[in-house]
């Protein structure tokens, strides 16, 4: 292995100067498929005498990569990989949305460092479209693929086609009860838990729940919701549950109609006796458009009504009062759905694994 040239760029960590270089030789085929790394001892000296923690930081990150696998007593060999120059599909809701693109790039950024390229079908919330870029899946010059569908699109047939088919495919935040199938998604249940007890601990006691209710998702919200109030001594009664259906559609739209349906709804909650005093969203365009009834309705935020949505997109930040909300790791769920793929392309036998990566509530001033 040739001598490594690190760089003396503060605003990269050297373990990553180290990861990369490795990485590179990986991906160049210098250092082939089963072959031996050097070992710490001698990567420390190649790279001028660095500490031995910096390489098996270095080592470790393209080990949760499976570019590299440890054998005890043996050392570290670079994997069979998959195939140079192969081709994923990442099937997306939409890219107008800022969520969808950073699991993309999460995604991209794996596939990349392998050498396969991807290739993007935006299916413009449109379930026709959606229905058809599956469809055609195994008619494309792919090796599998990453599937984001639409919140409320019903595609479980053509995902059980896939699965009999054999074809190597990962769901991205969602899953079907009755269908086995390998996804990566956030902690829905648990980000709805949060919220709701974050309004209990405040001593909140009319809490209600404002968003669609049809997809997994949504679902896992509400029931962490309920149990989170239930825990807290705090009633949940069905006058506080406002379902809003909305159609499938681009960003645009979609959150013109849901601005539509927020209004009603909280309307119609702060005529209510006693009055609400919270009320939490499945999503953060819901909450901001929640925050907007309120402040045209003279209501203080968060004195008077407190405000959670769900997902911590950038206009959350932005908003007044800035809005409290939950934390989907975007980037994170790309990466490990792209893992996830690419350990069934070279594992045809890999179990249906379904990961569940952690959420964080972000506080800020709705609540």
């Amino acid at each position: 292995m040739p001598s490594p040239q690190l760089t003396n760029n503060n605003a990269l960590p050297l373990y990553q100067q180290v990861e990369h270089f490795l990485r590179g030789q990986i991906t160049s085929g210098v250092i082939g498929p089963g072959e031996m790394l050097p070992s710490v001892k001698e990567l420390c000296l190649q790279f001028g005498g660095i500490n031995h923690l910096t390489v098996r930081q270095a080592i470790k990150n393209l080990s949760e990569e499976n570019l590299v696998r440890s054998i005890q007593g043996r050392g570290c060999f670079v994997t069979e990989k998959v195939a140079q120059h192969g081709r994923i599909a990442i099937v997306l809701p939409h890219l107008e949305d800022t969520i969808f693109i950073r699991i993309a790039k999460g995604a991209q950024d794996v596939m990349a460092s392998r050498g396969m390229r991807s290739l993007i079908l935006d299916s413009r919330g449109s379930e026709g479209t959606e229905s058809d870029h599956i469809y055609n899946l195994q008619e494309l010059p792919v090796n599998g693929a990453l599937i984001f569908p639409i919140a409320n699109s019903n595609i479980a047939e053509q995902v059980f086609k896939l699965k009999m088919d054999g074809f190597n495919f990962v769901l991205v935040d969602r899953y079907f009860d009755d269908i086995v199938t390998p996804c990566v998604v956030a902690d829905n249940y648990q980000g709805g838990y949060d919220s709701a007890q974050h309004l209990t601990k405040q001593g909140r006691k009319r809490v209600a729940w404002i968003g669609e209710l049809n997809s997994t998702a949504a679902r896992l919200r509400f029931q962490g919701f309920q149990a989170a109030l239930n825990d807290g001594n705090v009633a949940c009664p069905s006058q506080l549950i406002k379902s809003i259906e909305i159609s499938s559609g681009a960003p645009l739209s979609y959150h013109s109609a849901v601005r539509v349906e927020v209004t009603k709804a909280v309307h119609e909650l702060l005529t209510l006796e006693p009055r609400i005093d919270a009320i939490v969203c499945c999503d953060d365009p819901s909450a901001l458009a929640v925050l907007e009834v309120l402040k045209n309705s003279g209501v203080k935020v968060p004195s008077e009504v407190a405000v959670i949505g769900f997902d911590d997109i950038a206009e959350a930040s932005l908003s007044e009062p800035s809005l409290t909300t939950i934390r989907q790791p975007m980037t994170e769920i790309g990466r490990e759905a792209a893992l996830m793929l690419l350990e069934r392309l070279e594992n045809k036998n890999a179990p249906a694994e379904r990961k569940v990566l952690p959420v964080k509530l972000i506080v800020r001033e709705s609540a």
